[in-house]
């Protein structure tokens, strides 16, 4: 079977032409033949010698152009191959049916063209199932979107591993309202239509290439019967209209609706205007019929801006644990965590799983010591370890998120463990922030976005850079200087609680926004050095129902950090 295979591929190769032949073919070693253009003075095949197919079959195709047309004479095509059929003659391309190949080997069969009694034959050579599985599809983005009942469009990205360089794979949509607008190498645009049905629709996309396959979901909300109330932003500066809009089955009927106070039940204007900061909640009022809640933050003037979310649909996030250093200048062994740290932190393999605080707690003489780094370091005196003992007995010690009960010393594989051990490899919420200095205060913007419906906490701290201490043991230069260095935090923090205070409900898919003010209390510390790092928090049943870390986002001052997606 073998050598019938290769005599087949060869005659391919070499071509079987009737006629004079006007382009020189040289074959047998040249990986590129199904891409060189091939004639017989009458027909060039511009598609080449070869046309490769999938083990799987479908729609294949041979183009041409006529060089020399023939008064009368007409183009036909034909194979004896019973797997090759349908073949259909077109005005620049003949297209044909290729079945599954089920057999373990490869398949070569012949089309051929025939014009003006010239032929050209060109090959048709069809994968085993066994070839094509060295083929792997990655989707790069989200592999499920989710879609309002209005509809909308987004973007797939792919790789091809172990592909032909420039194969392009199919693309195929499940269902009609979704439609693929743009098809590059890599990457599929693909619109959403609107859902006017009161039933959610679930479809999909499939990237197919050889034998191999991977299924992209998409599923879109059902159009509601009840009215829906919106505003251009859920965040609006105090002293600024707030423009409510009110959709009912996917049109606009503000016209036609009231909107109201949810705890006064007074109607308000459209467009209304709220001086102070502040949280409102309104609903609206469409033929009697009431839409759900809608919460306005009045925020101060001069807020930072939100950054842009830039895939909306995706709600699958990076996971960044957060470790506290409890520390001071000086404690003569801490400069061996700081070495740990920094050496983790180069690892491509960790740097991007946690975000760290330094709790300056070891001695009140110490530049970078804080009473809020005081507190932090006491709560976790109180908790214990696996073994019963406290996790912060001495110093260096590093403690992981709020409730894990272990603590690690500087031994750099044991630190390396545990994060591997707590970083997820996707979270299902994340934090985008913004923030800078506003006269005395920092201002902080905060978008929490969840794939799954929680009370969240979260708290600010307020950390600095670059304070220059001097470091009792350290061996570096680098280590008289301290970074990170806890200063405030926006939650009151005890002995007992250090979680944080009360976001508010999130529902599942959906982003909320609110912006927060926290006074400078020290003017010694330097503006421009200041960061916030963000950490959002749940009860988890892992730790009976306490308070535990989700996730954290670290913003320098007078930056923004938008939502870290995997």
């Amino acid at each position: 079977m073998i050598k019938r295979l290769f005599a087949l591929l060869s005659f391919a190769m070499l071509l079987c032409v009737a006629c004079e032949t006007n382009t020189e073919i040289e074959s047998g070693n040249n990986s590129n033949d199904n891409e060189i253009p091939v004639s017989n003075g009458k027909i060039t095949v511009t598609s080449g010698s070869i046309v490769k197919v999938a083990s799987v079959g479908g729609k294949a195709e041979i183009k041409y152009v006529i060089d020399s047309p023939v008064e009368g004479a007409v183009l036909t095509a034909t194979s004896t191959d019973e797997w090759i059929d349908n073949i259909e003659v077109g005005q620049q391309a003949v297209t044909f049916d290729v079945e599954r190949n089920i057999s373990e080997e490869q398949r070569i069969g012949v089309v051929t063209l025939n014009y003006d009694s010239c032929d050209i034959s060109i090959a048709v050579q069809q994968s085993s199932p066994n070839n094509d599985a060295k083929v792997n599809i990655v989707v790069t983005s989200a592999q499920r979107f989710r879609f309002s009942s209005i509809g909308g469009s987004n973007t797939i990205t792919y790789t091809m591993e172990g592909a032909e360089q420039g194969a392009m794979p199919t693309v195929t949509c499940s269902e009609e309202w979704i439609s693929t607008t743009n098809e590059e190498i890599g990457v599929v645009d693909f619109a959403v239509a609107e859902n006017e049905t009161t039933t959610l629709r679930k479809g999909s996309i499939t990237i197919s290439y050889l034998a191999k396959s991977v299924e992209v979901n998409i599923t879109q909300e059902a159009m509601s019967n009840e009215p829906v109330l919106t505003a251009q932003s859920t965040s609006v500066e105090a002293g600024s209209p707030i423009e409510f809009i009110v959709y009912n089955a996917n049109k606009d009927v503000t016209a036609e609706s009231k909107i109201y106070d949810y705890y006064t039940k007074q109607e308000v204007a459209n467009p209304l205007t709220i001086n102070e900061e502040c949280e409102r909640v309104f609903y609206a009022s469409y033929n009697g019929v009431n839409s759900k809640i809608l919460t306005i933050n009045i925020i101060p003037a001069g807020s930072p801006l939100f950054p842009d979310d830039t895939e909306p649909e995706n709600y699958t996030f990076q996971h960044r644990i957060l470790l506290i250093d409890h520390t001071g200048t000086n404690c003569s062994y801490c400069p061996n965590m700081m070495v740990a740290l920094k050496n983790i932190s180069e690892k491509e393999k960790f740097n991007n799983r946690f975000n760290i605080a330094m709790a300056h707690s070891y001695n009140t003489s110490d530049p970078a010591y804080s009473s809020t780094a005081s507190t932090v370091t006491a709560y976790f005196r109180t908790k214990k370890s696996k073994t019963g003992e406290k996790l912060v007995t001495g110093y260096p010690t590093l403690t992981f998120n709020y409730q894990h009960d272990s603590s690690a010393g500087a031994q750099q594989a044991y630190i390396e463990s545990t994060i591997e051990s707590l970083a997820l490899e996707n979270q299902y919420a994340a934090t985008a922030v913004a923030a800078k200095v506003v006269d005395n205060d920092v201002i902080v913007s905060i978008a929490l976005k969840s794939a799954q419906s929680h009370n969240f906490k979260f708290n600010i701290l307020l950390l600095e850079d670059n304070i220059y201490g001097y470091q009792s043991g350290a061996t570096y230069d680098w280590q008289h200087t301290h970074n990170n260095a806890i200063r405030d935090s926006y939650a009151t923090l005890s002995n007992a609680d250090i979680s944080g205070t009360e976001w508010g409900y999130v529902a599942e898919n959906t982003t909320s926004r609110k912006v927060f003010k926290m006074p400078i209390q020290n003017q010694a510390w330097k503006r421009d050095n200041l960061k916030v790092l963000v950490v959002i928090a749940t009860d988890n049943a892992k730790y009976g129902n306490k308070c535990e870390v989700v996730n954290t986002t670290l913003c320098p001052i007078n930056s923004s950090i938008g939502f870290d997606y995997k």
